[in-house]
C-alpha cells in the first residue's frame, strides 16, 4: 500500500478564524503524532507549502 502523501492530511479552512499558517502547523503536528505520515518524510519546501496553501512566507 502507498502512503499517502502530506497534502491528503492539511486541511485548511478558509472561514476559519485561526490564521491559514496556524492551520497548516497544527495539520502537519497532527498528521505526525497520528503517524499518517513516517518521521523520516521529507517536508516540501516552504516556497511549495506557500503556493499550495497561498499563504505568505513571510
Amino acid at each position: 500500500m502507498k502512503n499517502p502523501g502530506l497534502f491528503d492530511f492539511i486541511r485548511i479552512d478558509e472561514y476559519s478564524a485561526t490564521p491559514k499558517y496556524l492551520q497548516l502547523a497544527n495539520s502537519i503536528i497532527n498528521a505526525l503524532e497520528a503517524r499518517a505520515i513516517e518521521k523520516d518524510y521529507l517536508l516540501p519546501s516552504i516556497n511549495e507549502l506557500s503556493f499550495q496553501f497561498d499563504i505568505s512566507r513571510d
